[in-house]
């Protein structure tokens, strides 16, 4: 019997100890290649297409055709968005115009 951290083990159980580690790494690997996306802009409208304006609600919620603005106007204030890819490129910079 071997002594880890004041608990006994038997090599049954340490083999059994092994075996969930294992199954817990391949769990681990399972769930990281799973979360991984595709890096795209989620804000697609560039600023000279978005027309109105997107007040929120008493909520702090803007329209659903707002969602997707570079630029969010509203009465009291603009909200411009800039978004970088996973090597730190900003998205698209070639197709956005510099808002007015």
């Amino acid at each position: 019997m071997m002594i880890f951290g004041g608990v006994g083990f038997d090599a049954l159980s340490l083999e059994a100890v092994q075996r969930a580690c294992a199954a817990l790494f391949v769990f681990a690997l399972f769930v990281e290649i799973s979360g991984c996306v595709q890096t795209e802009p989620y804000r697609l409208t560039a600023a000279a297409e978005s027309q109105g304006i997107c007040d929120p609600d008493e909520y702090g919620t803007v329209q659903s055709a707002c969602e997707k603005y570079v630029r969010e106007r509203a009465t009291h204030y603009d909200l411009l968005f800039a978004e970088f890819d996973d090597q730190g490129w900003a998205n698209n910079c070639r197709k956005r115009t510099i808002p007015s």
